[in-house]
């Protein structure tokens, strides 16, 4: 009879865990900086307007 294999469903998970949580965490990343992209493109606006303004 053949030794039966080791169980290693808890390391499968724990892998899959690690890896949706890595995942997570480039997603909230990714939203974090296209808001202040957002943020940064608003306020270059807002100056370049202030400056035509001027300057007209």
């Amino acid at each position: 009879m053949q030794p039966m294999p080791p169980d290693t469903t808890v390391y499968m998970m724990a892998g899959y865990v690690v890896m949706l949580g890595g995942i997570l965490l480039y997603l909230v990343s990714l939203w974090v900086r296209y808001r202040q992209v957002q943020a940064d493109m608003a306020l270059l606006e807002e100056m370049d307007s202030e400056a035509r303004k001027m300057h007209a």
